[in-house]
């Protein structure tokens, strides 16, 4: 499953085995997610942070404002284990955005094949499902309220005997885990619009994500490179060039724009200067970009042949 933005995705923890003192609830876990037993899941663990992944200065990366939750629930009869995650947004604008970045490819801009669109007990959520239709992997992504991101993953595990006698953990097709969904959409009703995939919906994320790199090298150059230790800065800088180098690629891509590869090589030559140097001839690079940004973002959106 192509992925964007890894730094959004909640960490979901999968247990292998039952916890004989009983599930690990953190303090103030309850406000998030449900902490008692979901029939036939056994609720193992209940955690709450401060800050996390989500949407910082109009992109990825983990903003202080923001609130992480999660838990982990197993049913033991047929070695299920689901992960549940609940991100409440200090930054709402390209939610949706993000939440479908889960589920499109990032070369293309299109649904990836084993995504979808679909309606659980009534309400729109994204899936993915590994090998449908005994789905050996399965993610569910809703949006609830105007910031409030669920996402849930489910697996299936069954304890297999190596030629040679030796244990081995297999996963093996799982099943949808309806207690788990039903009791979250009651708790956190989804706000997704339901609809069909097509050409106009790949566009659109395909032009947003181009904004969207363009405002990531902003957040490095602007605000990350001056609020870490100079020893640090060297990855305020890196992580620019890397969001400079896909803006320049998605342009190319979806607007007939420059030769990305030569903007690439441009970039990559700033590497190895001095870090007040190199910040300087980058503030250049994203201005051009912004320059070219400005002309063009409403130009209309290649899509590569299916």
């Amino acid at each position: 499953m192509t992925r964007i933005g890894g730094i959004f995705a909640i960490s979901m923890t999968i247990v292998s085995s039952a916890i004989a003192s009983g599930p690990r609830i953190e303090t103030g876990a309850e406000t998030w997610v449900i902490t008692g037993n979901i029939p036939p899941f056994s609720l193992e663990t209940a955690r709450v942070t401060g800050g996390g992944p989500g949407l910082f200065q109009g992109f990825f990366g983990d903003d202080a404002q923001n609130t992480s939750a999660g838990a982990d629930y197993r049913d033991a009869s047929r070695g299920v284990s689901v992960g549940i995650g609940v991100t409440s947004h200090h930054e709402t604008a390209f939610l949706d955005h993000l939440i479908e970045s889960k589920h499109r490819d990032a070369t293309t801009g299109r649904m990836h094949p084993s995504s979808s669109m679909v309606a659980l007990f009534g309400q729109p959520v994204l899936v993915y499902c590994s090998n449908a239709p005994n789905c050996t992997e399965r993610e569910y992504t809703w949006r609830s309220g105007f910031q409030t991101v669920l996402e849930l993953e489910a697996h299936a595990f069954s304890r297999l005997t190596l030629p040679d006698g030796s244990p081995q953990i297999g996963e093996i097709p799982c099943p949808e885990p309806t207690e788990i969904l039903q009791a979250y959409l009651q708790r956190y009703p989804s706000s997704l619009t339901l609809y069909t995939e097509d050409d106009e919906h790949a566009k659109k994320w395909r032009r947003d994500q181009t904004a969207l790199e363009l405002a990531a090298a902003d957040y490095q150059l602007d605000q990350r490179y001056a609020s870490v230790p100079t020893e640090d800065q060297w990855l305020a800088l890196a992580a620019a060039r890397d969001h400079l180098t896909t803006f320049a690629e998605l342009r190319q891509a979806a607007f007939r724009g420059p030769d990305a590869a030569k903007e690439r090589g441009r970039i990559d030559k700033l590497r190895d200067l001095p870090s007040g140097t190199q910040l300087d001839e980058l503030k250049k690079i994203r201005l051009e970009y912004r320059q070219w940004w400005s002309t063009h973002q409403n130009d209309p959106v290649y899509l590569p042949p299916r």
